[in-house]
């Protein structure tokens, strides 16, 4: 009588890779987990979290100021209102003694490549008629986005009234 054939053991090679690399994975997580916590809690980490954090807010905020919708039924795909002295706090976390207080409001009108940018009399006009007349005169800043350089910028009253025109952002006008 024959002995019966031993039977192969069926090597789980993979199984083990496998693992061995899923181990490995969770290694470099886990490590990268530790290593963001500590910069996190150190001050140049801090800062920048802050920085962050700050600057999420006013862009936020100034997608959602009064006048935007407006800016929007108008043609700016994207429309935004900022305040300088929100950006004030902002620069004050990175340089000793921040920026002065004040400044114009900044109203930008950003339009898809191909579509039309609204002229930055018309952006005033319909900013103006949708928040009603300020003290204080802004500046309107309407193109394409990425465009360099803008359309138009140019500063009004707080009525809507021209003040003056401006070298679009980028045109280097002056320069050279």
């Amino acid at each position: 009588m024959n002995p019966a054939p031993a039977q192969e053991k069926k090597s789980n090679g993979c199984l083990i890779a496998l693992i061995i690399v899923g181990g490995l994975m969770l290694l470099v997580v886990g490590a990268a987990a530790v290593g963001l916590v500590i910069f996190a809690r150190s001050d140049t980490g801090k800062k920048i979290v802050s920085v962050a954090s700050k600057g999420g807010k006013v862009l936020s905020k100034g997608m959602n100021a009064p006048g935007t919708p407006e800016l929007v039924k108008l043609g700016c795909a994207q429309a935004m209102v900022f305040d300088p002295n929100d950006f004030s706090d902002i620069v004050s976390e990175l340089v000793d003694g921040g920026m002065p207080k004040g400044g114009e409001r900044m109203v930008i009108c950003q339009v898809r490549p191909g579509a039309g940018a609204p002229t930055c009399d018309d952006v005033a006009k319909t900013y103006v008629a949708a928040v009603g007349p300020g003290p204080e005169p802004f500046m309107v800043t309407a193109g394409t986005k990425n465009q360099n350089p803008s359309a138009c910028q140019a500063e009004y009253d707080g009525s809507g009234a021209l003040l003056r025109t401006l070298p679009p952002p980028g045109s280097h006008a002056g320069s050279g």
